[in-house]
């Protein structure tokens, strides 16, 4: 997956012709929730490449399990264009609020890691993630007595689809499980599921 280690710098506007007339992997800033719109209006961007990743999502929520579609990385997403030539139409394209920069210098990106990013994609296309609570997390219970209380989870029991909660009631800390279905947890990012999810499926050195 991408870090920064992995992104590169050419300078605003002030670097080598040669380096600069060549499209380069930028990543875009996005206004909040608007990554979609970014992407679209990005693409009518004449020699502008866009790449929004996405994933399928399923969580619980007050109306019960619901299925969306979110961009792997929240209110980023990414164009391939040459920054000489296309930087201030990338810009100032509406639902853009920047380019990723260090200092006066462009980020970009190895064409290599999007490519990786692509096959991780691609190889979970049919893949619907879905949210699963950890140990730490805070939870709000959505149904029954306790409905409306926040506590911490303290265990999970995938395999009886349960988590013990740590409530507080009456000013004393009281353990209580609760079925997976009753309970809205604190969402974790895409790009963290997808991590979570790959780290659990990737082979053992040495296996």
């Amino acid at each position: 997956m991408m870090c920064l280690t992995e992104l590169e710098t050419i300078p605003d506007g002030r670097t080598d012709a040669a380096v600069d007339t060549q499209p380069a992997w930028a990543c875009i800033r996005t206004h909040p929730k608007h990554e979609h719109i970014a992407a679209a209006q990005l693409s009518h961007v004449s020699d502008v490449e866009v790449f929004n990743p996405q994933l399928r999502l399923e969580r619980q929520t007050r109306r019960g399990r619901m299925r969306t579609t979110e961009s792997l990385f929240v209110n980023y997403l990414f164009a391939r264009f040459v920054i000489e030539t296309t930087l201030e139409k990338v810009r100032y394209t509406p639902s853009v609020k920047t380019v990723l920069q260090f200092g006066d210098r462009i980020a970009t990106i190895p064409d290599a890691v999007i490519e990786e990013l692509r096959r991780t994609l691609l190889e979970n296309a049919n893949t619907v993630f879905t949210d699963a609570p950890l140990e730490g997390d805070e939870a709000e219970i959505s149904s029954g007595p306790f409905q409306g209380e926040k506590g911490i989870i303290v265990r999970v029991l995938p395999a009886r689809e349960r988590v013990e909660i740590l409530l507080d009631v009456l000013g004393r800390p009281l353990p209580t499980e609760f079925r997976l279905s009753s309970i809205i947890f604190k969402r974790r990012v895409a790009a963290q599921r997808m991590l979570s999810a790959v780290k659990e499926t990737a082979p053992v050195a040495g296996s």
